[in-house]
C-alpha cells in the first residue's frame, strides 16, 4: 500500500479533545441510552494501527512548508493541501518506512487531523459488537466490542502508553486516541456520527 492510495480517504470523527470528552461519557453509560446488541449481528473487522510520532519522520524544514512545519494534528483544509504536497515530495521517506497515512475530518470542517501510521496493523480481528450507546446530545453513536485476543489486545495497549492507536473499522478510520494504560478484557470502542450509524453498525 503507498500513500497515495491513502492520502485522499477523508473519514468523519470528532476531535481528539471531543473524543476524550466523549470517553469519559462513555465511562458512565447509566446516563446514556445504552442497549445490548443484537445476538445475530454479523462480525465486524477492526485493526489497530500504531500512529507515528511526527518528530520521527525526520521531514526536511523547507522555507516554502515553514507555515506547516513541524507538523501537528490539526489543519486547515487548505494546509491540508499543502501537507500532501510535502508529503508526496517526501514520498520515498515515508515509503522507505512502510509508513502510510489519513487524514481524519471532523464534524468542523475546518479541522483535519493528520494520522501517519506503519502500512501493518498491529492486530486484525473480527468482532462483534456487544453493546450500542446513543448519546444525542453530542450527535454521536459509540459501539463496543471485544478482541478477541485479550492477552493480545493488552499487550500492545501496555506497550503503547503515552502514544495513540489508530482503530478502522471495516476499513474506515474511525479515531486515534492516546492510550493512557494497560486495556484489560479486550475491551474497545468507537464514536460514530449519527448521520453515519446507520451506514457502520449493523442493523
Amino acid at each position: 500500500m503507498t500513500i497515495f492510495a491513502v492520502k485522499c480517504n477523508m473519514c468523519s470523527m470528532k476531535t481528539l479533545s471531543y473524543l476524550c470528552i466523549c470517553t469519559a461519557i462513555a465511562v458512565m453509560t447509566a446516563a446514556c441510552g445504552k442497549q445490548t446488541a443484537d445476538d445475530n449481528v454479523r462480525k465486524t473487522e477492526v485493526e489497530a494501527y500504531a500512529v507515528v510520532p511526527f518528530d520521527s519522520i525526520g521531514i526536511a524544514d523547507e522555507q516554502e512548508f515553514a507555515d506547516v512545519l513541524p507538523l501537528r494534528y490539526s489543519y486547515t483544509p487548505r494546509e491540508a493541501e499543502k501537507v500532501d504536497t510535502l508529503l508526496v515530495r517526501n514520498d520515498s521517506l515515508l515509503d522507505a518506512k512502510h509508513y502510510i497515512y489519513q487524514w481524519i475530518s471532523y464534524t468542523d470542517p475546518e479541522r483535519l487531523e493528520l494520522v501517519i501510521m506503519p502500512d501493518k496493523p498491529l492486530l486484525r480481528q473480527k468482532v462483534e459488537i456487544t453493546t450500542v450507546d446513543t448519546i444525542p446530545e453530542y450527535g454521536i453513536v459509540q459501539f463496543s466490542f471485544r478482541f478477541n485476543d485479550k492477552k493480545e489486545w493488552e499487550e500492545i495497549t501496555a506497550a503503547n502508553i503515552g502514544r495513540r492507536i489508530a482503530i478502522f473499522v471495516n476499513g474506515k478510520l474511525m479515531n486515534a486516541p492516546q492510550v493512557n494504560m494497560p486495556i484489560t478484557e479486550g475491551a474497545c470502542a468507537v464514536t460514530v456520527p449519527l448521520d453515519e450509524a446507520a451506514e457502520m453498525l449493523p442493523k
